[in-house]
């Protein structure tokens, strides 16, 4: 027979979920329309484990360190559920749609594992596991079991800006990755579906999107919704929405159509992530990249002339497969020849079902943290540089909320993605604010702000950053 304090701690977990999110802002998104349809269902979210009936890990498998975080977690929140002797135990995403139920094994105390193609049955996999079923639920190559994701918004957290995926899966098989595997192939959302969610979302508040996808410049593929281009067209057209973003960009499939709606569309933040990964040729072909250096300078040079604002962000992985120090310095050349206003840097570990499992890691882990550091400290030179360059000026910043280390201050990112701190005169959150940058660090700029209270029509100023 429970004890009054397992009674008491059911009663206060009654209809409760916890959940934690590992990996990508896709990550992010299903999480939030996961907990979008609990809610409806009569959950309530709560941010303490320890009050919960059901507990969610969204997990990431791009990287063998974000898995074990999230196996960890799920261990972390079954000895929860043991303490307390009741709840529902879930893992969803990518690891789950990687293992399927040899999460069972693994980890006894889970209940249910849900697959990224299984997230429209989740509520009904939830309702089960109460009953006392355990299920694993990833799908199929034909399912998808996305639609019922992307209904219009049933609630707002407040942030000015808000992720909407354009688009599901990968068709490119990079052969360090394990995307394709685990998020199936690629599936482009009816641009009015797509339009219909962000007027949803700006009707309640939210000035900013980022569009997101595995690979945005191959939106509408095999379709008639037509190319991201026109995609972008048609959301620049959206009354209230101030200023559109999207990641990722691949370069193979980098267009001049699209980088001309950039340049025209005051709308569009002239900041583009184009992730390069290798700056040699011999290992973009062994990567399946489908591009070699030269072009993708190429690229950069011919954005860089169509946009001089433009900021250029990248991602770049070290030590994979037979990578020689004369590969690594071609890579660290690249950083350097391009200077990147910001990168992401990744130490190369074999994923199962990718095409490069088979092959031999043959980078010692200790040389692949060397190239890091080595790469981090030139990263750190060419961003400090040119922040510095930015001292004095005057920059355009979408106010986010508070800064979180400076009583009174204020914090939001520019068209070219810089953060910034700044000391507000009248500004709020959601407000379009000049700030005059008066100090640069590596990852953020510090100023004042100078004038506020514009509408989207300002982000045709030509005002820097």
């Amino acid at each position: 027979m429970p004890s009054q304090e397992s009674k008491r701690s059911y009663e206060k977990s009654a209809r409760k979920v916890f959940i934690r999110t590992f990996g990508c802002q896709m990550n992010v998104y299903d999480s939030g329309k996961l907990a979008e349809r609990l809610v409806a269902a009569g959950w309530e979210v709560t941010s303490n484990p320890s009050d919960a009936k059901l507990w969610v890990v969204n997990s990431c498998s791009v990287r063998e360190k974000a898995e074990h975080k999230a196996i960890s977690e799920l261990g972390r929140l079954a000895s929860i559920k043991r303490k307390k002797g009741f709840g529902i135990l879930a893992l969803v995403g990518c690891v789950a749609q990687q293992h399927g139920s040899l999460i069972f094994e693994h980890q006894p105390d889970c209940d249910l594992v849900v697959g990224t193609r299984a997230y429209a049955r989740f509520i009904d996999l939830v309702s089960g596991a109460e009953s006392g079923e355990k299920v694993a639920d990833i799908g199929d190559e034909s399912e998808l079991g996305i639609e019922g994701l992307h209904p219009k918004p049933l609630f707002w957290d407040g942030k000015v800006s808000a992720f909407v995926p354009i688009m599901r899966g990968c068709n490119n098989f990079c052969s360090y990755c394990i995307v394709p595997f685990v998020r199936a192939s690629e599936v482009s959302r009816a641009p009015d579906e797509v339009i219909e969610e962000i007027e949803a979302l700006v009707a309640l508040g939210v000035k900013e999107v980022m569009l997101l996808g595995q690979n945005v410049n191959s939106y509408g593929l095999g379709t008639d919704h037509g190319d991201f281009a026109d995609l972008l067209e048609r959301l620049c057209a959206i009354d209230g929405l101030l200023r559109i973003r999207f990641t990722t960009s691949h370069p193979k499939d980098f267009s001049d159509k699209l980088l001309d709606s950039m340049a025209e569309n005051a709308k569009v933040s002239k900041h583009l992530h184009l992730p390069f990964q290798s700056g040699s040729n011999k290992i973009l072909e062994l990567m399946n990249r489908g591009y070699t250096r030269e072009k993708y300078l190429s690229m950069v040079t011919k954005a860089r002339e169509k946009i001089p604002e433009l900021a250029l962000s990248a991602d770049v992985m070290v030590g994979f497969c037979t990578e020689s120090e004369d590969d690594f310095m071609q890579s660290l050349d690249l950083i350097k020849t391009v200077k990147f206003d910001g990168l992401f840097t990744f130490r190369y570990t074999p994923r199962p079902l990718s095409r490069a499992h088979n092959l031999p890691d043959d980078v010692p882990e200790r040389e692949k943290i060397r190239r890091l550091q080595i790469i981090h400290s030139a990263q750190n030179e060419i961003q400090l540089e040119k922040n510095r360059e930015l001292v004095g000026k005057t920059v355009e910043v979408l106010v986010e909320g508070c800064d979180l280390k400076h009583s009174g201050w204020l914090s939001g990112r520019t068209g070219q993605n810089r953060l910034v701190h700044f000391i507000p005169s009248s500004a709020k959150a959601r407000d379009v604010v000049r700030v005059r940058v008066e100090r640069a660090a590596i990852h953020h700029l510090e100023g004042v702000e100078v004038a506020c209270g514009f509408n989207g029509e300002d982000f045709k100023s030509k005002a820097v950053g």
